[in-house]
């Protein structure tokens, strides 16, 4: 797989970057300037042992390979210098500060009208294969968003299915507590108007009792009064007729 990378240089000019990574056992960096072209072919892929000033363990090799095919990296970026025979390709470390800490140097040739053309046909290529993946790649993610926007809708209707299962339950529980509370109410009221006095007083009778043998009746015990006093009145005037018999006879 070939890469093409816009860069620019330290005085700001544009260059272009070509990485073939096609073969294992070959690797070609090449750059362009409007005016020269720099290749580096490492047939040993020597290009991982970079020439560098200061050992870094996180630039391990899997990183250097996706720098050179235009990937971007927090911790690292590439800077092209452009000398009278070489170009140099420096990584740089930009954390705390950018510093350059190994570099490739890529050897001058002419830059003749073929290697042009072939430079812009390959690109050319290039890109048309990355957008057709892209497309393919994007049609794909279409495919699953539709699917999965599918099953969404599917989902939603089951669960608003379900719910309306759920509240049609509720309300028939509602209807039958609202029955159930209204016929015991009912129940209520009439046991509550059989304990209601009735309209019509009700006074009891009392039975009248025979009277007693031995009470007397108000007319007997009046006609008692009446000898009573007649015997009292009798003894009295015996009494004082005796006493006057006895007086005369003295």
């Amino acid at each position: 797989m070939k890469y093409f990378v816009a860069l620019r240089d330290s005085k700001d000019e544009p260059l272009v970057l070509i990485s073939n990574f096609e073969d294992d056992s070959l690797v070609t960096i090449s750059v362009m300037s409007s005016e020269s072209k720099f290749v580096l072919q490492d047939k040993n892929q020597e290009f991982r042992k970079l020439q560098s000033n200061r050992p870094v363990e996180s630039l391990t090799p899997p990183i250097i390979e996706k720098l050179l095919s235009g990937v971007s990296n927090p911790k690292f970026k590439l800077q092209p210098v452009l000398l009278e025979d070489l170009c140099r390709i420096y990584i740089l470390i930009v954390d705390p500060f950018p510093l350059r800490i190994a570099w490739f140097e890529l050897a001058k040739q002419a830059l003749d009208p073929k290697t042009l053309f072939s430079s812009f046909w390959e690109c050319s290529s290039v890109i048309q294969d990355v957008a057709l993946a892209r497309l393919a790649h994007q049609e794909e993610e279409m495919i699953q968003v539709v699917q999965h926007a599918r099953d969404l809708e599917a989902e939603f209707l089951m669960r608003e299915r379900l719910l309306l299962l759920k509240f049609q339950e509720l309300i028939r529980d509602a209807k039958k507590k609202e029955s159930g509370d209204q016929s015991g109410s009912s129940i209520e009221e009439e046991y509550n108007e059989d304990l209601k006095p009735s309209s019509v007083s009700f006074i009891p009778t009392v039975k009248e009792e025979s009277p007693s043998i031995h009470s007397p009746s108000p007319t007997n015990s009046l006609g008692s009064q009446r000898t009573a006093s007649e015997e009292y009145e009798t003894h009295e005037t015996e009494k004082t007729s005796g006493e006057s018999s006895e007086t005369e006879s003295e």
